[in-house]
């Protein structure tokens, strides 16, 4: 049985905190979004915003990348994927993109777009236009159906299946020694370098 990571729930919990702060930042500050302030921007909100744009993201990768390390330990690698399958897919395409981003891309209508309709009225047209957006070459790996600010969840399901076999071999003996391998050459370059 492994033992809890404690240190990794509380960064966990800072950054949920701090993204929430983030996009709440978001309404006040410069640049684009969703909905906007009627007001004047906030330099404070700005420089917030562009304070945690440099790290928020990179921190919430490097967190789901030591999750699913201790995720695969005790399981096989099927095991692991039918897991992310429930954890990531599931809430992604069941409850996010059928209930939570509704009212998202509603209000945006509203707000950016003039949409004069009500919100059930607006409903069909966002389920069509979910369904039937061409792929987008800007993005090679998902078609440009809107997911609001829950892009993350469709990367982070591709990663972990593309980065699975990886996982696997640094989980086995042969990957292991190579981990100690390259720590101890990095450690080697940084006393030669210090001195």
């Amino acid at each position: 049985m492994q033992e809890r990571r404690y240190d990794i729930d509380w960064l966990r919990i800072l950054a949920m905190l701090m993204v929430f702060f983030f996009h709440c930042a978001r309404f006040f500050g410069g640049g684009g979004w969703h909905l906007k302030n009627p007001g004047e921007e906030s330099l404070i909100a700005t420089l917030f915003i562009g304070l945690l744009d440099l790290w928020i993201m990179p921190l919430f990768f490097l967190l789901s990348g030591a999750g699913s390390w201790y995720a695969l330990a005790p399981k096989t690698p099927g095991q692991y994927l039918l897991e992310r399958i429930k954890r990531i897919l599931i809430p992604l395409y069941g409850v996010g993109a059928c209930i939570l981003l509704l009212p998202q891309a509603y209000f945006e209508a509203v707000t950016n777009g003039g949409y004069t309709g009500t919100f059930w009225e607006g409903v069909p047209l966002y389920i069509v236009a979910a369904f039937t957006t061409a792929p987008s070459f800007d993005d090679p790996f998902f078609f440009n159906i809107f997911y609001g600010h829950l892009w993350f969840l469709q990367y982070l399901f591709l990663i972990s299946v593309l980065v699975l076999p990886l996982l696997l071999f640094l989980s086995s003996e042969r990957g292991r020694r190579f981990i100690a391998k390259l720590a101890g050459g990095v450690v080697i370059g940084a006393v030669y370098s210090s001195s």
